[in-house]
C-alpha cells in the first residue's frame, strides 16, 4: 500500500459489512444470503452517504469508476499449489494421495508439481515433463510413454490380460497361469504371474511350454522354480514320478503300515 496510514479506513468497510449486514441476519442457505446481499448493496449500502467521498457509493462507481474497469478474463482464475516431490522407483510422483507418472529417466530425482483443480503439471529443472488430469479413475494416472519399453505391460492389473498373454505363448503356459491364479483365492498371485509370463516371453514357445509342463507335473507353481527349470535346461528332461518304490532292507516294524498305503491316502486327498 502506498499510504499505510489509510489502511484502517480501507478495512473499516469490512467492519461496516459485518455490523450492518451479517450480524442482524440469519440465512437458510447460501442462495438466500446472496439474494439478500444483492438487495442490501443496491438499496442500503450503495445509496448511503459515504463519509470520505461525500457521494453515494453506487453513484460514484457508475460515474467515475465503471468506465475504467477492464473486462473479466474468459477463463476464471484457478488457484495453484506448488509441491516438491521425489520420483519413485516406479516412475511416479505422489501428490494428494494419488500417483502420477513422469518419464522413467527421472527416477529418484526431485521435481516440482504444479497443481490446479483440474490439472497436474510436473516440472524438472524448469522444463515441463508431464501433464495429467487431476481427477480420474483409480489411485494412479500412468502414461505408457513414461515407462521403459520392457515395463509397459506391468501396468496392466487385470488377470484376464495376463491370461491372454499366456494363451498367446501356448496351451501349457496358459494352463500354468490358470493354476497359479487358482492356487490362492485370498492372496493375489498377480505379481507371480507377471514375473512368470515376462520370463517365458524371453524364450522360444517350445521351451516355454515344456518348462510349464514340467512345473505343472511337479506342482511347482512359482516364479523361482520356473526360472530354475529354464536356467538349468530341465525342460528337456523327461518328467519322472516323484515317488519310487524301494524294497526294504530291514524288517518292517510290527505296527508300521506300508508307505504305499500312506501315499494312496495322500493322493486321494489331493
Amino acid at each position: 500500500m502506498r499510504d499505510p496510514k489509510k489502511k484502517g479506513k480501507v478495512e473499516s468497510g469490512v467492519k461496516y459489512v459485518k455490523r450492518n449486514f451479517l450480524t442482524p441476519r440469519q440465512f437458510q442457505d447460501i442462495h438466500e444470503a446472496n439474494t439478500e446481499l444483492t438487495r442490501w448493496v443496491r438499496e442500503i449500502a450503495g445509496t448511503r452517504h459515504h463519509g470520505t467521498t461525500g457521494k453515494a457509493p453506487l453513484e460514484h462507481f457508475e460515474k467515475d469508476e465503471l468506465a475504467h474497469l477492464k473486462p473479466l478474463p474468459e477463463r476464471p482464475f484457478e488457484p495453484v499449489r506448488w509441491h516438491e516431490a521425489q520420483v519413485g522407483k516406479d516412475a511416479h510422483v505422489l501428490f494428494d494421495r494419488r500417483l502420477y507418472s513422469v518419464p522413467w529417466p527421472l527416477m529418484n530425482q526431485k521435481v516440482w508439481v504444479r497443481a490446479t483443480a483440474s490439472t497436474i503439471v510436473v516440472y524438472h529443472e524448469d522444463e515441463r515433463v508431464a501433464t495429467h488430469q487431476r481427477r480420474g479413475d483409480g489411485h494412479r494416472s500412468t502414461q505408457e510413454t513414461h515407462l521403459p519399453s520392457h515395463r509397459v505391460a506391468w501396468r496392466h492389473r487385470s488377470p484376464a490380460y495376463w491370461q491372454q498373454q499366456a494363451e498367446a505363448l501356448g496351451p501349457d503356459v496358459a494352463a500354468f497361469v490358470r493354476e497359479v491364479f487358482a492356487a490362492d483365492e485370498v492372496a493375489s498371485q498377480l505379481k507371480v504371474v507377471q514375473s512368470a509370463v515376462a520370463l517365458l516371453q524371453t524364450v522360444s514357445p517350445e521351451r516355454a511350454n515344456a518348462a510349464c509342463r514340467r512345473a505343472l507335473h511337479f506342482g511347482a507353481l512359482g516364479y523361482r522354480p520356473l526360472k530354475r527349470i529354464l536356467d538349468e535346461g530341465l525342460e528337456q528332461e523327461p518328467c519322472r514320478e516323484l515317488w519310487v518304490t524301494v524294497a526294504p532292507t530291514e524288517p518292517i516294524p510290527r505296527f508300521a503300515r506300508p508307505v504305499t498305503e500312506l501315499l494312496a491316502k495322500v493322493g486321494g486327498q489331493a
